[in-house]
């Protein structure tokens, strides 16, 4: 595949100095493209200098100059679509939850890579929230995602929201890098938790001293030597 646009050894490729010019561009081509290749050079040279006045012109001591075609953006790397999800638990223990994690795969996808993805516990526990698993995930040529499912499980618990995560690792992919998003938290929400995690209003941050005065139109600076707490009115 064709890395630069080639300057050929013909007229077209000459650079011209108009009188009282002392610089000018020499331009080359860089053709972008989502392979991923090791690091490339080429060389631009000066020659056969060509003047229309008396003098004679000449290239000096610098007659070439080294390009190094670098692209990391093309380098395989996979990572999580997203680092957070949340999930219902299901109202009966007949049937588990599922809940699809998405994995991507940037950069050059023509040929096969792998990488293991598998579950940890958090608040929420293995076998009791939700079953555990670990796979290696597959990427065929031109395969730009893979979905990594969870059961999430019932039971009659009546408990608060809890988490467990997905990781990516924790051996290094095959045919790729980890991208940053290598960790995804899964939240699983309780439909029988009473309460909620959405404040009656917002919170404010008030001295002690002040705190029998909240119910007025509050506006006191906190007060020096005074505990701070966190609270909120309805």
């Amino acid at each position: 595949m064709m890395d630069y646009t080639e300057r050929p050894l013909t007229e077209a490729s000459r650079v011209v100095f108009l009188p009282g010019e002392k610089v000018k561009t020499c331009s080359v081509g860089i053709v972008d493209d989502s392979e991923n290749e090791p690091v490339e050079f080429f060389y631009v040279w000066l020659t056969q200098p060509k003047s229309s006045g008396k003098s004679r012109a000449a290239v000096g001591a610098q007659v070439k100059v080294k390009i190094t075609i670098i692209n990391p953006e093309d380098a395989p790397k996979v990572q999580f679509e997203q680092v957070e999800y949340t999930v219902h638990e299901p109202t009966s223990g007949e049937h588990p939850a599922i809940l699809s994690v998405r994995v991507l795969r940037e950069g050059d996808v023509d040929h096969t890579s792998t990488v293991r993805c598998s579950t940890r516990d958090g608040s929420a526990v293995a076998g009791r929230d939700y079953n555990a698993k670990s796979q290696i995930l597959t990427f065929s040529p031109g395969q730009r995602f893979v979905e990594f499912p969870v059961e999430i499980l019932h039971n009659d618990d009546i408990e608060w929201h809890e988490s467990f995560r997905v990781l990516l690792g924790p051996e290094d992919p095959s045919g790729a890098s980890l991208g940053d998003r290598a960790l995804v938290t899964v939240t699983i929400l309780d439909d029988e938790v009473s309460g909620s995690l959405v404040f009656p209003a917002p919170p404010m941050v008030v001295s002690l001293l002040h705190l029998d005065n909240l119910h007025t139109d509050y506006r006191e600076e906190p007060s020096p030597g005074y505990p701070l707490v966190c609270v909120s009115v309805s």
